[in-house]
């Protein structure tokens, strides 16, 4: 069980603090997207940092970080102001976000009269990022192999003959077909993340219903892929295209 699975599971607003993070709906996806992208920066992949500044880069929180990088042309800044708006569902109207610095120089801001500061900040990436199914950089991972392997999954993608997904209009068609819903406009209240699994879970059931009809006549290989299509569909990132320990054995691969 994750930590916000309580909430996640019925679209419950998370509290942080005196916060209550909601669930962004499908309907405002595009803002969401737009915004969202400060939580996705890399911290510590930037190669034309002398030592000095990647030392200090590393030691700087995300926060310190987002707000070293702001300026007008990338308007992060007002993308955070929008972000936490938009998952806090403030009055657009006013403006109950201020950001700044501390007496020590630390980047904090200001929500309804409190002060929030990085370390804040970072569980409330942590919760924005849970809720909304944003998958965040993990910077454990050398980027150099990051890259790798998303070019991997992006070839292993196209050898099985991989589709450019459609529009979000199309996907809002699939889920009505798929979710049965009485109208489309049902479709605009669900939450991204909602929408998401409802689009996941329908392709694992066609191909479940596919499989099991096959299986009478083709033996499988690989017998996961008749895997009941309520089972769990979480699986570890660039899983599909990383080799454990025991496979390099096996293969007789010289380990590094």
């Amino acid at each position: 069980m994750k930590t916000y699975d309580i909430y996640t599971t019925f679209d419950d607003p998370i509290p942080y603090k005196k916060l209550l993070f909601h669930p962004v709906s499908i309907r405002k996806s595009f803002i969401f997207s737009a915004v969202s992208e400060i939580l996705l920066l890399e911290k510590n992949a930037d190669k034309n940092l002398s030592p000095e500044e990647k030392i200090k880069r590393i030691s700087m929180g995300y926060l310190d970080f987002l707000y070293s990088l702001a300026t007008e042309e990338n308007q992060y800044i007002l993308r955070l102001k929008v972000l936490l708006s938009l998952c806090l569902k403030m009055d657009e109207k006013k403006d109950n976000t201020r950001m700044g610095y501390d007496k020590d120089n630390k980047a904090v801001f200001e929500i309804n009269g409190d002060i929030y500061n990085g370390a804040d900040f970072e569980e409330m990436r942590n919760i924005i990022s849970e809720q909304n199914m944003l998958e965040l950089p993990d910077e454990t991972i050398q980027k150099e192999l990051r890259d790798k392997l998303e070019e991997a999954e992006r070839f292993k993608a196209k050898m099985k003959g991989g589709v450019k997904m459609g529009s979000l209009e199309d996907l809002l068609i699939c889920v009505m077909i798929s979710a049965s819903f009485a109208k489309i406009e049902d479709a605009y209240s669900l939450s991204i993340r909602k929408f998401r699994k409802i689009l996941d879970r329908a392709d694992a059931k066609l191909s479940y219903q596919i499989y099991t009809i096959l299986s009478g006549t083709v033996d499988f290989k690989d017998k996961s892929i008749l895997k009941h299509w309520m089972a769990d569909l979480s699986k570890k990132k660039y899983s599909d295209v990383m080799v454990s320990t025991e496979e390099m054995v096996s293969k007789g691969l010289k380990q590094i």
